[in-house]
């Protein structure tokens, strides 16, 4: 074949043709296959040099950043270690930035292993606390979905036992025992020695630090009074707790420095009700001053 006036062969410009329209195919195939979430990021101008990651401050790089529906840029980093947070702490669920974040986006975002495992325990979270089933085995208790989609038994994917969604105890033959198990027994009798509450609408057991607030809120989002377990602003109980070791047994150090306090402030006011009074009489000595003044002007 002869060549053309740039010097290229016609087999040459027949092979970089075949090359381009394969290279094509490829791109429009790969287009094909991508997700929406992959199409806008493709289609989103990439963050500028000078944007930063609204949680750690860092400066963004091209391809390891993400723009949340607020309009604010978050590095990959961060994005894992707020999913990663969230999963720890059932408060912080879902994910937020201004607002709750896409899960969807973010999860195609994040890591295979912490993708996985944020799917799953969004999926427990989702769920109502009150219809939330775990395997009965103590070593396991792998989360195994909603009371509502089992009959009478679910069998864990991890170690294979059966638990019962009635009692939530081992999977059982017969009528469903009413009365809890003897591990349930002592988990109560210890809650009630050590002055534990529980919440009234998903049964976990919490524990206050001394000195804390009554207010408490479950995992689970429901208020209660630590004291009675009433519903929150419910009851009359004091909002400070200042027990230890139980409701009602206060530490010694703690009812003395609270006798100091209060004595010191009934100190306080008695030096501020006898200056009252020493104002008063001053004032009084003043106005019979200026009343004997007075009448001799108008002699």
């Amino acid at each position: 074949m002869k060549d053309d006036s740039n010097g290229t062969s016609d087999s040459a410009m027949a092979r970089r043709f075949a090359i381009d329209q394969l290279l094509s195919c490829r791109a429009l195939n790969q287009i094909e296959e991508m997700t929406d979430t992959q199409l806008a990021r493709a289609i989103l101008p990439p963050p500028l040099r000078t944007d930063t990651c609204t949680a750690c401050g860092d400066s963004l790089e091209m391809d390891k950043a993400w723009q949340a529906p607020c309009k604010h840029w978050h590095c990959f980093d961060c994005l894992g270690t707020l999913v990663q947070a969230c999963m720890d702490d059932e408060t912080l669920y879902p994910p937020r930035c201004c607002d709750a974040l896409p899960r969807q986006e973010i999860k195609e975002l994040l890591p295979r292993d912490l993708a996985t495992s944020f799917e799953q325990k969004a999926a427990e979270f989702d769920t109502p606390a009150g219809e939330r089933l775990y395997c009965a085995q103590p070593a396991c208790s792998n989360f195994l979905g909603s009371t509502t989609i089992f009959s009478s038994r679910a069998t864990c994917s991890l170690c294979h036992s059966n638990t019962c969604t009635n009692c939530r105890a081992a999977f059982h033959a017969g009528p469903c025992p009413l009365k809890p198990s003897e591990a349930e027994q002592q988990t109560l009798q210890l809650a009630h020695e050590q002055g534990w509450q529980s919440c009234r609408q998903c049964k976990q057991i919490v524990d206050l630090i001394p000195g804390g607030c009554n207010h408490m809120t479950c995992r689970c989002g429901h208020q209660f009074c630590y004291v009675c377990g009433a519903r929150w602003k419910t009851c009359h109980c004091p909002s400070v707790n200042d027990a230890i070791g139980g409701i009602g047994v206060v530490h010694p150090d703690i009812r003395a420095a609270r006798d100091r306090y209060i004595e010191a402030v009934r100190e306080v006011e008695g030096h501020v009700g006898r200056l009252r009074e020493a104002e008063r009489m001053v004032g009084q000595r003043l106005d019979d001053f200026l009343q004997i003044i007075n009448a001799r002007r108008a002699q």
